[in-house]
């Protein structure tokens, strides 16, 4: 078994943000259970109150601590502020402050290791003069923060452990990109952690570099059937270069706020975007994401009925499918209720140029009202698909409901498990249309490309 790839963190903060630290390690062991763990890597956090001991050194316990926690060599130093500044040591203000210039100095020096630095600006009233004179260099130190640098604002410790989650997962996607990872061919004394890309893409092999020397051979002999040849060669392999930076290349980058842009998707009239709510109407025909190519990965958006009519989804939306596959192909899924009838549905169905076959239909024991609020989840594994549905939120007049109670306590509901044996659609987009009479709203959609799981 291959093993892990360990990124180190250093946490450096005074002791009046702990149930930051805290949530930091909660957060660091929920990732290596899940998307650390899939691409191979393993996130260490180094605390000075964990893995510190007693003992002496020559410049006092600061020493000792920086001789433990070995900021000059972790990945990631993570700064964390709220009204305390720390106490004096080793020639800074306080050893939090030292900590971070010494993984800043790193940084200017080699570009190692990355600096994350957060500032809790939750209320706050200092009761002495003590607490005034802290603060106050909580505040001077953000305002000289380095200008190659950005820190970030949280308010209160729920919504600390909600970003650092989310910037973590970043954080990990810039070291499981193969682009960004050191070669073979770098120096093997670099420190690990991202690499800067090479400024033109590898050769295709002896193909790419023996074509110009078989034309040039072909000319010099004036065949004019291998000439024919070689430049059917070249043009069926630049159609397929083409078609693969066009449709077919496999996006790497997680997905963020941007996605809630509609300047982000090829989308058809009857989509509007309303306070970060992507509203979806009146659209038989598909919108997707552009320039976006998924394989293996998660998804979960957050779904709103605007009526009771349901809502529609499409995975692997490839508008031109692959090379000389001209014809729109997708997994498109369809949660809806019938007018007059209290039944959901939800169903499956293969586009395919212009047919559109039903694969599956089912039941899900799930209430469809209009104004609530549900989790969708999605899981892509190769020629396997599997989604979850979760009631969450409800307008005020259902909150009494015993079936919407039921629903709001239940776990996720299974929508499907569904695997095409033919695996006819390997690659695309991701999309929303309306099939029938759906009005729905779309946000926190968050899409995180995965390597195949066994």
């Amino acid at each position: 078994m291959e093993q892990a790839r360990i990124i180190r963190i250093v946490v450096a903060s005074p002791g009046d943000v702990m149930a930051e630290r805290n949530a930091l390690a909660d957060v660091i062991e929920d990732l290596n259970q899940g998307i650390a763990r899939q691409y191979g890597l393993r996130l260490e956090l180094a605390r000075w109150e964990t893995d510190s001991y007693p003992g002496f050194h020559p410049e006092g316990p600061q020493g000792l601590i920086d001789d433990i926690l070995r900021i000059e060599d972790c990945d990631l130093l993570i700064g964390i502020f709220w009204k305390r500044f720390g106490s004096p040591t080793m020639g800074a203000n306080s050893g939090t402050e030292h900590e971070i210039q010494t993984a800043i100095n790193g940084w200017n020096q080699n570009r190692r290791p990355q600096v994350a630095v957060y500032f809790n600006v939750k209320p706050y009233s200092p009761d002495s003069p003590e607490e005034l004179r802290q603060w106050g260099q909580v505040l001077e130190f953000k305002s000289k923060f380095p200008k190659e640098g950005m820190w970030w604002e949280y308010s209160g410790k729920n919504q600390f452990e909600k970003l650092v989650r989310s910037h973590l997962e970043k954080f990990v996607f810039t070291y499981h990109v193969p682009s960004n990872r050191p070669t073979p061919e770098s120096d093997p004394t670099a420190p690990p952690g991202p690499t800067k890309k090479p400024e033109h893409p590898p050769s295709n092999g002896n193909v790419t570099r023996s074509l110009p020397a078989r034309l040039a051979e072909v000319i010099r002999r004036k065949s004019v059937l291998a000439i024919a040849a070689v430049v059917l060669v070249l043009a069926v392999t630049g159609w397929t270069i083409y078609e693969t930076k066009r449709s077919c290349t496999i996006t790497t980058l997680d997905a963020d706020d941007k996605f809630l842009n509609l300047n982000a998707w090829i989308h058809p009239p009857g989509w509007a975007l309303n306070n970060d709510w992507l509203e979806i109407e009146n659209s038989p025909n598909i919108g997707y994401l552009s320039e976006k190519c998924y394989r293996n990965f998660s998804m979960v958006f957050r779904l709103k009925l605007r009526n009771d009519g349901g809502a529609t989804w499409a995975l692997r939306v490839a508008n031109r499918g692959l090379p000389f596959q001209k014809k729109p192909s997708y997994y498109l899924f369809s949660l809806y209720k019938p007018p007059g009838e209290s039944e959901t549905y939800f169903r499956i169905f293969k586009m395919s140029g212009d047919k559109l076959p039903d694969m599956y239909t089912g039941k899900p024991p799930i209430p469809l009202l209009s104004q609530c609020e549900y989790t969708v989840s999605v899981t892509v594994n190769e020629n396997h698909i599997v989604q979850n549905i979760k009631l969450e939120q409800v307008p005020p007049h259902l909150a009494n409901n015993q079936e919407v109670k039921d629903a709001l306590r239940a776990a996720p509901t299974h929508l499907c498990d569904y695997t095409d044996p033919k695996d006819e659609f390997p690659r695309g987009s991701i999309g929303f249309k309306t099939m029938n009479r759906e009005a729905f709203s779309i946000t926190e959609l968050m899409i995180e490309p995965m390597k195949p799981m066994k």
